[in-house]
């Protein structure tokens, strides 16, 4: 869910890589080498090849780090929208039953597969592709051969789009979905707008678990950052703050670049940017008036490395 207030970024560096550390090993499995395009017989067959265009995109986020908002805008950006789905699950346990059918079917390909039936599909599209959400079937053997696949893909090649967002933020967002509500409120819809901002006031977080929580979510976002590098996918690293609440449409631009797919980036301005977005904003842009113990998150992230993320 997205504010239409602007307030101080918190992910001025980008990619967020630290390069001194190294994946959590509880995150990856023991597979070290994993082949492509494996002789045995038992692999399921591939008879697809990408075409040069719509580009292939893997948007790769976090829940609640406005993935639906920005797949809508980059079709809009490339003339026109596709689906958004999470194709490899919407829940760790979801994701986890995804490659384990994989698994079974030993399907290699699938990556490759996905891209091609959904270039047939929409083929005058700028882009194709799916919501990729990191949950734990992210470091299987399977997730990892697609992501080679990805890397090792030419013409126009698959490419990430990887969003991070205000951890903190998150964690609010989560929280305030808890009560069923619409993910998304579409423009003009006041009473969908009205209930958002209902429920993202006075919201109070347990700070008993709130640090070991931004922690969990931040060696997760690092270890997909680094795995993403380490199997050389092609990713441009955005900042959910930049992309909605910057001063100018530079996040958008070098997306743009980046994908090469937008009609257009010359013309491209934040006002542009919130004319095509279908979403409306729905957050309220001060923890203040978001957070009931406000005073109390405020003296717990005090002196850590999660104090910038107050706004």
């Amino acid at each position: 869910d997205n504010a239409t207030k602007p307030f101080p970024s918190t992910n001025d560096k980008n990619p967020h890589i630290d390069d001194n550390k190294k994946i959590h090993k509880n995150n990856l499995d023991d597979n070290k080498k994993i082949k492509l395009n494996s002789h045995d017989n038992a692999t399921k067959p591939f008879h697809c090849k990408l075409r040069n265009s719509p580009q292939p995109v893997i948007l790769m986020s976090l829940g609640r780090s406005g993935s639906g908002s920005t797949w809508q805008i980059m079709g809009n950006l490339s003339g026109e929208e596709t689906p958004s789905d999470e194709y490899t699950g919407s829940s760790t346990k979801k994701s986890a039953a995804f490659f384990r059918k994989l698994s079974k079917q030993n399907d290699q390909n699938w990556m490759l597969e996905t891209m091609c039936e959904r270039q047939k599909k929409y083929p005058d599209a700028g882009m194709v592709g799916f919501k990729w959400k990191p949950y734990a079937g992210f470091y299987s053997a399977l997730a990892k051969i697609g992501l080679q696949s990805a890397a090792s893909s030419r013409k126009p090649g698959i490419k990430v789009v990887r969003l991070r967002r205000n951890l903190l933020d998150v964690v609010i967002s989560r929280t305030k979905h808890k009560d069923k509500i619409q993910a998304h409120c579409a423009k003009g819809d006041e009473k969908c707008i009205q209930k958002h901002l209902e429920a993202g006031t006075g919201i109070e977080l347990n700070t008993d678990k709130l640090l070991a929580l931004l922690r969990s979510y931040k060696k997760q976002e690092d270890a997909v950052d680094e795995l993403l590098v380490e199997l050389g996918v092609p990713a441009v690293h955005i900042s959910f703050e930049k992309a909605y609440y910057g001063t100018n449409a530079n996040e958008w631009i070098r997306v743009c670049d980046f994908l090469e797919i937008c009609t257009k980036k010359k013309k491209l301005t934040m006002t542009g940017i919130h004319a095509i977005m279908g979403h409306e904003g729905t957050s309220n842009p001060y923890h203040n008036v978001t957070l009931k113990n406000y005073g109390a998150v405020k003296e717990l992230l005090q002196n850590t490395e999660f104090e910038p993320l107050l706004h």
